[in-house]
């Protein structure tokens, strides 16, 4: 499994089918921690296989996502289970943080 980059329309779609949590990863080309966080987010989206969806947005590509999650700072990553953002995040995570953070959220 790969980080996929995403757009608003496909955004909705998976987030309305809610069959899984989904990571959802706002990043610049420009931004060092985004940089750092990449590697990290693409190792961790190969370890949970089929168990989340995660995506990433540049903020300079979706000015039209980026605004309808008020997005101030990156990276920024928002948890959606159920169809719903249920916890948003700002600055760089490691893989103990992004399990922590699935597992208490989404009852995996």
């Amino acid at each position: 499994m790969e980080v996929k980059e995403t757009n608003a329309e496909l955004l909705r779609t998976l987030v309305s089918e809610g069959e899984k949590p989904i990571i959802l990863d706002f990043y610049a080309q420009w931004c060092g921690p985004c940089k750092v966080y990449a590697p990290i987010l693409e190792q961790f989206a190969s370890k949970m296989k089929d168990q989340c969806i995660i995506l990433k947005a540049d903020i300079d590509k979706e000015h039209e996502l980026a605004n309808q999650f008020k997005i101030k700072s990156v990276p920024t990553t928002i948890l959606f289970s159920h169809g719903k953002p249920v916890i948003r995040m700002t600055g760089v995570m490691n893989d103990r943080q992004l399990r922590e953070i699935l597992s208490e959220n989404t009852h995996m």
